[in-house]
């Protein structure tokens, strides 16, 4: 556990961190998730991959919507890394699809008029 939080503050600090060796003590409920949490942490630092290119690695071509939703429901996104999870390609240049911006209502803050 120690050396997990060593890690964590040299990655904070921005150093090059591999957290593959880090157990994850996770209960993740669905064991097709699992799967594509594992496949996931052998992506390796400073390369992306899209949704349907992590659910192909795993044998699973047609489920790149799950592969999506996992990355939404991921508990510990530093060790997971789901940033490195893409939406698509384009012409091999990489898209990224951005959320769209919270409305002041929908903030969990309050605006003030």
């Amino acid at each position: 556990m120690m050396e997990a939080i060593v890690d964590l503050q040299r990655y904070m600090r921005g150093n090059k961190v591999d957290f593959t060796a880090v157990s994850l003590d996770v209960v993740i409920d669905e064991p097709f998730r699992q799967r594509i949490y594992e496949a996931l942490r052998l992506v390796p630092w400073g390369e992306t991959v899209t949704y349907g290119e992590l659910a192909r690695r795993m044998g699973a071509p047609g489920d790149a919507r799950d592969v999506g939703q996992a990355m939404g429901r991921n508990p510990v996104p530093i060790i997971v890394p789901c940033h490195r999870v893409l939406a698509g390609r384009q012409q091999g240049r990489r898209v990224f699809r951005p959320m769209a911006a919270p409305s002041p209502r929908s903030a969990s803050c309050r605006w003030k008029a």
